[in-house]
């Protein structure tokens, strides 16, 4: 009777361990491709989930499931072309796969294939359910279309996302790009606002509201968001710079030139700080600091600055006599 025992605790420990680890199925009772699968849920390290994956495929070779999340992984640590050969074996073994249009097209998109990826994210809202994935995909098809310089196109695909999704800060914003892109800057504000409502964290949405405000000539506006975004994170060179700015535009050139020369200190590596400052002191008439900071933005300058560069050169020219 011991022996039996023994005998039979040991052929259910080798099914066990044959179960979990090498693909042993019971009749039409356990499908292992599915363990492999649970198991590769739990891991966050990439190559022990491909591992799972591939183990899983083995067992099971026509398993559409394995195949998309294999692809997906590939997706997230940006493997776009290896992506690309999951998810089609992940389509010939079922095209109906809920969302695979929409991950194609994000790889597609990735590799700059944008009318593959514009075709895949269109099939992806025809045939999906999923409002978050839906809303989605219309917002990856208007960055397609900004990129494209298409802001009319873009605008209607951001507003479809904002209907699916509301709660989108980044429709929001990207819908705020492409109002700007269209010199709509009122628009363009109201949806920074928004975007910025819906992400407290946005430092972006505030500086792009700050600076339509100045575009409209409401620089009062544009200095009380500028300085209410710096209470937050006081060194940030874009909200100081942009202040500066509008507190030159407003005719402040005293405090304009102190935030400059703060932005300096943050990001002593920048041409455009060095002009505006070299600007200010020329109309405050300290024209030994103009020279020296205009020379610092020749500099520094990078050749897309090259017309202010030869002004820059003309203006210490002027400036010699001085």
């Amino acid at each position: 009777m011991e022996t039996k025992l023994k005998l039979s605790f040991i052929i259910v420990i080798s099914l066990s361990v044959a179960v979990i680890c090498g693909g042993i199925t019971f009749g039409d009772g356990i499908d292992s491709s599915k363990i492999y699968m649970k198991k590769a849920s739990r891991f966050y390290e990439p190559s022990i989930q491909e591992s799972l994956y591939r183990e899983a495929i083995r067992t099971k070779a026509d398993c559409a499931e394995c195949y998309f999340e294999l692809g997906k992984l590939f997706i997230s640590i940006g493997e776009y072309p290896s992506a690309l050969s999951e998810l089609y074996f992940a389509r010939e073994f079922n095209p109906e796969l809920e969302n695979l249009h929409y991950y194609f097209g994000y790889a597609y998109e990735m590799l700059n294939d944008f009318p593959e990826a514009i075709r895949e994210y269109s099939l992806c809202i025809k045939k999906d359910k999923q409002l978050k994935i839906l809303a989605e995909a219309h917002l990856s098809i208007g960055t397609i279309y900004d990129a494209m310089a298409l802001p009319e196109s873009s605008a209607v695909h951001y507003e479809e996302a904002i209907r699916l999704d509301s709660t989108s800060a980044t429709a929001y914003y990207n819908l705020g790009i492409s109002y700007d892109d269209r010199t709509l800057y009122k628009k363009a504000i109201e949806c920074y606002y928004r975007a910025y409502q819906l992400d407290g964290t946005d430092s972006d949405a505030l500086i792009n509201m700050g600076v339509d405000y100045c575009k409209i000539g409401e620089f009062a506006k544009a200095i009380d968001i500028f300085k209410r975004a710096l209470k937050q994170s006081p060194d940030n060179y874009k909200l100081n710079y942009n202040l500066a700015n509008a507190y030159y535009l407003a005719g402040n050139l005293k405090s304009a030139k102190r935030l400059f020369e703060h932005t300096i200190s943050i990001e002593p590596g920048k041409a455009e700080s060095y002009y505006h400052l070299a600007q200010i002191c020329e109309k405050l008439r300290d024209f030994k600091s103009a020279k020296e900071n205009y020379a610092k933005f020749i500099k520094l300058a990078s050749p897309i600055y090259e017309i202010a560069i030869q002004q820059v050169r003309q203006k210490l020219d002027s400036l010699k006599l001085r």
